[in-house]
């Protein structure tokens, strides 16, 4: 058994008596948490609801209340034609009155093929031309759009060596989406559902058997190839690559393959597959993009504006909402918790307790060292708002426009500004992430680019109270500490079994938190996934903690006037009552019919902080 000491005395009723509860931010924070937690439960055996009675997070926003106060703003104000404020209060006009068109309009204006259209706009009495589809060419009509998560994704990135951007092709398959269960959650005909399910499964199971090959230790040959030299392979991405950027390849172009022996696997069993179950399926991944890219969330557009026409929108929202004292003092704040993060981590690649070479060190904390940190997603080198003009020089609206054809225009104006970047000599020119796939709440929190340098840091992730001037920093490091440490991490591309055969996380971990081997730790789904995520969110967890409370720390670990719990109780508290909190109960701590498993307690600062008398050796 265990037992702690009493969770949280009254003396704070007394400071939310006063009358400067309306204005003091720590307060309002304080009457927030204390309001989800259970004073019953005891910590060290039932954290969870200790921390968030009910076991009940809140969801996270889909509509920003200042970015809807802003579009409110502009939706009758009079701008220059042509300026961005003005492309971007039409496309809001036009979210705002359409009639949601009928997705075969879609369907219509973004067909498979030159010659082939989708089986179901095939003329009564006419026989669908199954002889024509390719379902590579129709992959790359939609990757147009910024389709680029189903089957394979092709991206342009910095060459490791020279810099120079390369085109790169890579398997993929998300499985967060769950995306059957999705599509049924938004109407999917039941017939539907039944027809294409077996391809989801077959393109899963691929994804999953390469995985767990890589996962053994091989590698697939053929990083850089000729598309001439690919076509041996049976593998054919010349049209797909003319279709998607417009133009012409020479056979001797030049692209990385990240993953040859699944693109391999993926033709041969694609030729298993009739081919208008392919087109079914590609179908219902695009109605499913196109959904969810274009339309109103609680009757408000704002959500669709900002994923779709982001910088226009995080521009206004910077000039006109935050103002530069404001953004300042965001990114003061923030760039305190990087910092500090960022020390934690060359302390322990300093230790170096899994033995690697010097040279590999060394080049793990210059990839650490040349980290930068934004705030708001929008370069700032040339000035934000130079930058956000030349973004949309190009992206007009007609008169007539249709909701259906500007949806469409301002989500290939999107890709076509992506895949620009393969011809610009500097690819470090670019300092900004294009998300792909805009339903993710990671849009609203933070995103490092794609083997970039940068970690981005979303408004509104920093709109919370916690991040006002005068609150406690305690409340600014959870949970924003871990999130740059996730992303640090991800950075350090530790868990790419290709590059390490060691479970690089235990580099981080300085209390044996980690229960899975000494093995590099990537996918494996199976429950030792949920294992390896659990352990991922304790070291971060303990990490956020040593950058607060180390000997050395910058950060106030006088015991504050607002709460009488202790900080270091609070700084576990605030965790249990993040997203991250919410997580970990759900992939690792949850029993059914039963209390929560508690992980927390394989943490010895845990166990320390709430006086826990027996610390629990393994989880059951």
């Amino acid at each position: 058994m265990m037992a702690s000491t009493p969770l949280l005395t009254l003396s704070w009723l007394l400071l939310l008596g006063s009358a400067v509860c309306s204005t003091n931010s720590n307060l309002k924070i304080m009457e927030r948490m204390l309001g989800d937690m259970d004073e019953k439960a005891e910590p060290c055996q039932n954290f969870y609801n200790s921390s968030q009675k009910n076991l009940q997070w809140a969801e996270f926003p889909t509509v920003s209340e200042e970015f809807q106060l802003l579009f409110d703003g502009i939706e009758n104000e009079v701008f220059k034609e042509h300026s961005f404020e003005h492309k971007l209060q039409r496309f809001y006009k036009i979210c705002l009155t359409k009639e949601r068109p009928s997705q075969l309009k879609f369907f219509e204006l973004v067909p498979l093929g030159e010659d082939i259209n989708w089986p179901f706009l095939t003329p009564a009495g006419s026989e669908w031309p199954k002889e024509k589809f390719q379902w590579t060419e129709a992959l790359a009509q939609l990757r147009r759009y910024g389709i680029n998560d189903v089957m394979f994704g092709m991206s342009v990135r910095p060459d490791a060596d020279s810099g120079q951007p390369i085109v790169i092709f890579e398997k993929k398959y998300d499985f967060l989406l769950r995306f059957m269960e999705s599509m049924q959650n938004v109407g999917l005909p039941p017939h539907l559902a039944k027809e294409i399910a077996p391809l989801d499964k077959i393109l899963r199971e691929v994804y999953t058997l390469d995985m767990e090959w890589e996962h053994k230790g091989n590698r697939a040959p053929g990083h850089r190839i000729s598309l001439r030299e690919l076509e041996n392979y049976g593998v054919s991405l010349t049209k797909y690559l003319e279709i998607v950027f417009r133009r012409p390849f020479s056979p001797d172009f030049v692209v990385q393959v990240d993953n040859l022996y699944y693109l391999m696997g993926l033709q041969e069993v694609m030729t298993t597959v009739p081919s208008h179950v392919v087109a079914k399926y590609l179908a219902a991944r695009f109605n499913f993009y196109i959904v969810f890219t274009f339309m109103k969330h609680g009757g408000s557009c704002v959500t669709s504006m900002r994923h779709t026409m982001e910088f226009a929108s995080n521009l206004l929202f910077e000039e006109r909402v935050l103002g530069r004292k404001k953004l300042r003092s965001y990114q003061n704040q923030a760039g305190k918790i990087f910092d500090a993060m960022r020390k934690q981590l060359h302390i322990r690649l300093e230790r170096n307790s899994l033995e690697l070479p010097a040279a590999e060190i060394s080049s793990l904390q210059k990839k650490l060292n040349g980290l930068s940190l934004s705030i708001g997603n929008l370069p700032g080198k040339a000035g934000h708002r130079r930058f956000v003009t030349r973004f949309y020089k190009d992206l007009e609206f007609a008169d007539d426009e249709t909701s259906a054809t500007a949806h469409l225009k301002v989500l290939e104006h999107r890709t076509r500004a992506e895949l620009r970047l393969l011809d610009q000599s500097n690819f470090n020119d670019r300092r900004y992430v294009l998300h792909y796939i805009p339903i993710s709440n990671n849009f609203f929190e933070t995103a490092i680019e794609e083997n970039g340098n940068t970690i981005y840091v979303a408004y509104d992730l920093l709109a919370d109270a916690s991040f006002d001037p005068d609150s406690h920093e305690i409340f600014k490091m959870t949970p924003l500490g871990i999130r740059f440490a996730f992303e640090m991490l991800k950075s350090l591309n530790l868990y790419n079994c290709k590059r390490y055969k060691l479970n690089m996380l235990k580099m981080f971990d300085d209390n044996q938190i980690i229960t899975a081997g000494d093995d590099c730790q990537s996918v494996v789904w199976s429950q030792e996934m949920a294992d390896s995520q659990r352990d991922q969110y304790l070291v971060m967890l303990q990490l956020a903690y040593e950058a607060y409370f180390a000997e050395d720390s910058k950060f106030s670990q006088r015991q504050p006037n607002f709460t009488t719990i202790p900080l270091r109780k609070l700084f576990f508290f605030r965790f249990g009552q993040s997203s991250f909190g919410k997580t970990l109960y759900s992939i690792s701590d949850f029993v059914e019919g039963g209390p929560p498993i508690n992980s927390f307690t394989r943490m010895p600062v845990f166990v320390r902080a709430f006086n826990c008398l027996a610390p629990e050796q393994e989880l059951k």
